[in-house]
């Protein structure tokens, strides 16, 4: 059962007297029942009319944080505060008058590009004592994790990196990723590299547009891993020559739907072999993946 917040104001009715009194029924009339409003906040003016000497406005208690309601004569004013997710939410709010009540359906967009929240995940190792793995998705892209010296996943190895991210959003259509941009600190500025990602629909081989790369590293595009993610994007060398090391914004051909996980792989091996990650090791300051809502 949802529990309300009421709100109770008075309308002040000027009524003739009459010789004989005749019930007559309240009425209450609504402009609109079913609202849309945008994600980054609104006020919407609501025309309404009533006979009725008093009326509340009860807000679900929910969604009071960020639904508020009032009147200003012969409107509702809806206010929806900032929506910071990129899940839609709603609301019934209620006009309620002794006699009759109205439901006004109220739904509010998320953002429509969203950075999607990185909640774990594992890379295939850590350098002991130097960047950590979770330095990938602070927020800080001066920090950085970096590969282990030794094996498993040590210099001239493939390095595999994988993100678990927070269920809500509709598609994963943009990825940007950024190298270690300290100057002078080059080591693991991936070469060749391949995008994994696990959602809606990347159980199932092919389907994703784009040419593929020159080169034959990894799987054709839109091959599918053991574990159900889809290969979605091969990039080339973008960081390896770099001196200071700039971002990688990929847009990706076909959007996938609700993503759970990603993966990035990227090729180490020996010095002056094609397409290797900068001296073999593995080094990234930060994923940033967004989505758009459902």
């Amino acid at each position: 059962m949802k529990k309300y917040l009421l709100i109770s104001m008075t309308l002040l009715l000027v009524a003739s007297c009459a010789k004989e009194e005749i019930p007559i029924p309240t009425a209450l009339l609504v402009e609109e029942l079913d609202l849309t409003l945008v994600a980054e906040g609104e006020t919407y003016r609501n025309r309404f009319y009533t006979t009725a000497a008093s009326v509340g406005i009860a807000i679900p208690e929910d969604a009071a944080q960020w639904l508020h309601a009032s009147i200003d004569g012969g409107y509702l004013l809806i206010t929806a505060d900032r929506n910071a997710s990129i899940g839609i939410r709603s609301a019934a709010l209620k006009v309620v008058t002794p006699e009759r009540d109205a439901t006004i359906n109220i739904t509010q967009q998320g953002l429509p590009t969203k950075l999607i929240k990185i909640t774990g995940g594992a890379p295939s190792s850590t350098a002991s004592g130097e960047g950590k793995w979770e330095y990938t998705w602070d927020g800080d892209r001066t920090t950085y994790w970096h590969s282990n010296y030794n094996s498993p996943s040590a210099q001239y190895t493939d390095h595999l990196l994988q993100w678990d991210l927070e269920s809500g959003a509709g598609s994963l259509d943009l990825i940007i990723t950024y190298p270690r941009n300290n100057v002078g600190g080059a080591n693991g500025r991936t070469g060749y590299f391949c995008i994994y990602v696990k959602g809606d629909g990347t159980d199932v081989p092919g389907g994703i547009d784009g040419e593929e790369p020159d080169w034959d590293w990894g799987e054709p595009l839109g091959s599918v891993d053991a574990d159900g993610y889809k290969l979605v994007y091969k990039g080339d060398d973008t960081f390896k020559q770099n001196a200071y090391g700039g971002p990688t914004i990929i847009v990706l051909p076909t959007p996938i739907g609700h993503p759970t996980g990603v993966k990035m792989l990227f090729r180490g091996g020996p010095a002056g072999a094609p397409g290797i990650s900068r001296g073999g090791h593995g080094s990234l300051a930060e994923m940033e993946l967004y989505g758009k809502v459902g």
